[in-house]
C-alpha cells in the first residue's frame, strides 16, 4: 500500500518541488495539493491522508491553526497522520515539535535531507509492512545532521555545517565564522559546542579553535614542535601542541588519502 500524502503550501513552486520529489518514490501517493488552510481542512476530512506536508504561513489560518482545528474534530485518521512542516522560517521549529510534528524541513533543503524525512515517515507509519498500521514512534534515525541550533541573544539560529567555517573561543563565548564574513556570537564554551559537531566534519586544532575540515588547506610545522593551519580563505591559525595526534586520527577516520610520504606529520 502507498502512503497517501497531502501537500499544503501557498507557493506553487514549493508544491511542485515536493510533488516532483515524491513522484520518484514508489511508496508515496499524492492525494491532493492545497494552497490555504481552509481547503486543506476539507481535503484532510475527505482524503484521510496518512502524511501531511504543511507550510506554516498561509492565507487565513496558519499551519498550526489548521492542525488545531482538524485535531479538535477528533478524527482517528488525523490522530494517526504524520505531519512534516516545510517552511523557510527557522523560528517555528520548537513550536512545530511542540505540535507533535514528525519532522521540520527548512527550505531550501537537500535531497538527502528529504530522503531522511521520508525514511522517518516510513518508520512512523510502518509502511513497509503488508498493511499500514499505526506503530509506536521509533527513535530518530541515526543520520548525521546537516545543521545545529544555537541560541544567540534572544533567538534560536540554525547553523548549516556546510557554511560554518571556523569557531573561535573567547572566555565564555564562542564566535562562529561563515564564508560570507558573517559572524555569530554564542554564549557557550567551545568544549560544549564541540560535542554537538560531527567529528567527521570538524577538527579541534587548538584550545581556542575548531575548523571545518572542508575549509582546511594545509598543515605545516613552524619549528619547535609547533604547527600552523591554513584555511582556504588564506587565514592562518595556530595548532595547539597537544592536538597534532588528534588531527592525524581525525584525518584517518575521515579516510582522506595522503600522498608524498609522512614528512614528520
Amino acid at each position: 500500500m502507498k502512503i497517501r500524502t497531502l501537500i499544503v503550501d501557498d507557493e506553487p513552486l514549493a508544491r511542485l518541488n515536493l510533488a516532483t520529489l515524491l513522484a520518484e518514490e514508489d511508496d508515496f501517493e499524492i492525494v491532493g495539493e492545497c494552497a490555504d488552510a481552509a481547503s486543506a481542512a476539507g481535503a484532510i476530512a475527505a482524503q484521510a491522508p496518512q502524511l501531511l506536508f504543511l507550510d506554516v504561513q498561509m492565507p487565513g489560518a496558519d499551519g498550526f491553526g489548521l492542525l488545531q482545528s482538524v485535531r479538535a474534530a477528533a478524527q482517528d485518521s488525523v490522530a494517526a497522520m504524520a505531519v512534516v512542516f516545510v517552511t523557510a522560517h527557522a523560528q517555528f521549529a520548537l513550536r512545530a515539535f511542540d505540535a507533535q510534528a514528525l519532522d521540520y524541513l527548512l527550505k531550501p533543503f537537500r535531497r538527502e535531507r528529504f530522503e531522511a524525512t521520508l525514511d522517518r515517515v516510513r518508520q512512523f507509519l510502518g509502511s513497509r509492512a503488508a498493511e499500514l498500521t499505526l506503530i509506536e514512534v521509533p527513535p530518530p534515525l541515526a543520520i548525521e545532521p546537516d545543521r545545529m541550533v544555537v541560541k544567540s541573544g534572544h533567538q534560536l539560529v540554525f547553523v548549516p555545517f556546510d557554511e560554518l567555517e571556523l569557531i573561535r573561543a573567547a572566555a565564555n563565548y564562542v564566535t562562529l565564522h561563515f564564508g560570507s564574513n558573517e559572524v555569530l556570537d554564542v554564549r557557550e564554551r567551545i568544549g560544549v559546542l564541540a560535542q554537538q559537531l560531527p567529528a567527521t566534519r570538524f577538527l579541534r586544532i587548538h584550545r581556542s579553535y575548531i575548523v571545518n575540515l572542508a575549509q582546511l588547506r594545509s598543515l605545516y610545522p613552524v619549528g619547535g614542535g609547533e604547527y600552523m593551519a591554513t584555511l582556504r580563505n588564506g587565514r592562518e591559525l595556530p595548532v595547539g601542541p597537544s592536538y597534532p595526534a588528534a588531527i592525524r586520527r581525525a584525518l584517518a577516520a575521515a579516510r582522506i588519502p595522503r600522498f608524498g610520504g609522512a614528512g614528520g606529520w
